[in-house]
């Protein structure tokens, strides 16, 4: 095992921490919205009700891509395996194309109150993370 393998730096962990973190609030929400019952449907406003009742299915599995493997990616880069590397660049995928469609062929952010800075933040963080296990791979901290 090399120097650059046995010794990774501080940061390695603290991003790898992170992206569990974040992607576990994904997943947290992802199980939140694939499971709204009819009582919380009914607290929502007429345009949030009809948004949520007329997304599109393939939405929902390009949510849960994005999330699971945005976990399972930042796991394995905890894990130091560079299975992370793929897994997260798939995930970074499946954000752009959830973000984008939600910012640019729907009302989402401003039926939802939201600013364009929040799916701009997930992409952000996307993009970090994926360039963090592709930055770690090619110096050897993954194996």
């Amino acid at each position: 095992m090399s120097s650059n393998q046995s010794k990774v730096p501080v940061t390695f962990w603290i991003v790898g921490v992170l992206g569990v973190l974040w992607n576990l609030a994904g997943i947290a929400n992802f199980i939140f919205q694939v499971f709204f019952t009819d009582v919380m449907i009914a607290q929502m406003s007429e345009p949030q009700k009809e948004l949520i009742l007329n997304s599109p299915l393939w939405m929902e599995i390009v949510f849960g891509v994005a999330t699971i493997l945005g976990l399972l990616g930042s796991i394995g880069l905890i894990m130091r395996k560079r299975w992370a590397t793929p897994a997260l660049l798939v995930s970074l995928i499946a954000v752009v194309i959830q973000m984008g469609y939600s910012s640019f062929a729907t009302d989402a952010l401003e039926i939802m109150g939201q600013s364009p800075v929040f799916p701009a933040v997930i992409v952000l963080f996307s993009v970090i993370l994926w360039w963090y296990a592709k930055r770690s791979e090619a110096r050897g901290f993954l194996n």
